[in-house]
C-alpha cells in the first residue's frame, strides 16, 4: 500500500485515472446537465454578496436585510459567494444483493450502476467547487473534501469496491450503516437496492434528516426482474446475504411477488416523504442521468 498522503495523486495515478470507465461516465453524465445548480465561485469570500433569498422560518435572523424589508414589507437575507458552497454526502451499499445483475444481466448490476452514480455526483460536487464525502458499507466516511484530489479517492474508493469479492464486507445493513456512521452534509444521496427491513430504513433516514438544513434524497436502484418476477417456470433462488437456498414456482407466486415488491416500494417511498426527502426509484437499465437529476433538483431548492 502506497504511503503518499491521502488526497496526494502522482502523476502517473492521474493519468490512469483519466481512462477510468467510472470517470467518463461521470464526465459524459456531466455535459448532459445543465450547468451548475447554484451558483459557488472559488474566488469569493464569505463578505461578497451576490443576492437575495426569501426569509423562511427556521433561518438564521443574522443577514435580513432591513432595508429590503422597508420596500417590499417581506423579509429577505443576503446570500453571499462562500455560503452557496455545499457538501454533498453520499452513502453507498454495497451488501452481497447489490451485486445481482438481473436474470439475462443484459445490464450492469445494481452496483455497477450505482458506482456510476455516486461517481457522477461526486464529479458535479467537485467541478462547482463543492466538498464530497463518500461513505460505503465497509467503513466510516473519511472527511470532506473538494477539488480533483477529492473526486480521484472517490473514484478510487468505487473501484476497490467493484472489486472487492466481499470477503471485507461488513455485515451490518446498510441502514445499520447510515446509523452507525453519519455523515455531515448539505445533501445527503442514499444509494441502494433497499431490500431490507423498510422500519430500520425509516429509523435510519429520520436519524440522518435530523440535522437542519439537510436534504436527503434515496436512490432505490433494481432490476428489472426484481420489480416484475419473470414466469421461469420451477426455478431455484438463493439469498446473496445469506446464502439459503429455495426452490420456487414463478407461475404461483408472480401475483403475490409483485404484491409485496410495491407495498415494500410504498413503504421506503413513505418514509423518505415522512422527512421531506426525495424518493427515486431506478432500474439498472436506466442511464445514471436520471438519477442524478433527481439529486440535482433536491439541491437546487
Amino acid at each position: 500500500m502506497s504511503e503518499a498522503k491521502p488526497g496526494i495523486l502522482s502523476a502517473r495515478s492521474a493519468a490512469s485515472l483519466e481512462r477510468e470507465p467510472l470517470v467518463l461516465t461521470a464526465r459524459a453524465v456531466a455535459k448532459s446537465m445543465h450547468q451548475g445548480t447554484h451558483r459557488a465561485s472559488g474566488t469569493g469570500g464569505s463578505t461578497e454578496f451576490y443576492d437575495y433569498k426569501q426569509y423562511a422560518e427556521g433561518d438564521s435572523v443574522r443577514h435580513i436585510d432591513w432595508k429590503a424589508l422597508g420596500r417590499s414589507d417581506r423579509l429577505y437575507l443576503r446570500r453571499y459567494e462562500q455560503e452557496t458552497r455545499m457538501t454533498v454526502g453520499i452513502a453507498l451499499d454495497t451488501s452481497a444483493s447489490m451485486r445481482y445483475a438481473g436474470e439475462k444481466s443484459e445490464h450492469p448490476s445494481k452496483l455497477h450502476r450505482a458506482c456510476e452514480i455516486a461517481a457522477s455526483l461526486a464529479y458535479l460536487a467537485c467541478t462547482q467547487g463543492d466538498r464530497v464525502v463518500l461513505s460505503t458499507r465497509g467503513g466510516a466516511p473519511g472527511a470532506p473534501a473538494a477539488g480533483w484530489p477529492a473526486f480521484a479517492l472517490a473514484i478510487q474508493t468505487l473501484r476497490a469496491c467493484l472489486e472487492d469479492d466481499g470477503a471485507s464486507r461488513s455485515d451490518a445493513s446498510f441502514a445499520g450503516m447510515i446509523a452507525k456512521h453519519p455523515i455531515e452534509c448539505d445533501v445527503l444521496a442514499l444509494i441502494t437496492d433497499g431490500i431490507e427491513d423498510p422500519t430500520e430504513l425509516a429509523r435510519s433516514m429520520r436519524s440522518a434528516a435530523g440535522t437542519r438544513g439537510r436534504d436527503l434524497v434515496f436512490i432505490q436502484l433494481l432490476t428489472r426482474d426484481e420489480l416484475d418476477l419473470p414466469d421461469a417456470g420451477l426455478a431455484h433462488f438463493r439469498d446473496p446475504e445469506t446464502g439459503e437456498r429455495t426452490v420456487t414456482d414463478t407461475a404461483q407466486v408472480a401475483e403475490l411477488y409483485r404484491e409485496k415488491i410495491s407495498a415494500h416500494i410504498r413503504e421506503i417511498e413513505r418514509a423518505v416523504r415522512s422527512v421531506r426527502g426525495l424518493y427515486h426509484l431506478a432500474v439498472t437499465g436506466d442511464e445514471p442521468i436520471e438519477s442524478v437529476r433527481a439529486v440535482v433538483r433536491r439541491a437546487a431548492r
